[in-house]
């Protein structure tokens, strides 16, 4: 096990300890609010990849990619992304 190494307000340094580092796997179960991950809904089964937004060093590079590929079909998903990746500093990340 090895200490995250946030920076992030309300954290401390090795906050808590993450596991070793893995390949994708399950380690989500995501619930959609607008109901629409229920079974015979249109999102029921979907896989979904989530982002850590506060610890992980790869996230802000992935939104900025993504608002990349989006921005002509879906601007405003495309400008809300940017923005919250300019809201991410780079520094709360440790590439440990």
């Amino acid at each position: 096990m090895k200490n995250c190494g946030c920076r992030s307000a309300g954290h401390e340094l090795g906050c808590f300890p993450l596991p070793e580092v893995r390949a994708l796997y399950k380690k989500y179960d995501v619930t959609r609010t607008d109901g629409r991950s229920q079974p015979g809904e249109r999102h029921f089964l979907c896989n979904y990849f989530v982002l850590d937004l506060t610890h992980d060093m790869h996230t802000r590079p992935a939104l900025l990619a993504y608002a990349e590929s989006c921005r002509k079909l879906n601007p405003e998903l495309s400008r809300d992304l940017f923005a919250l990746a300019d809201g991410l500093l780079e520094t709360n990340y440790t590439d440990e």
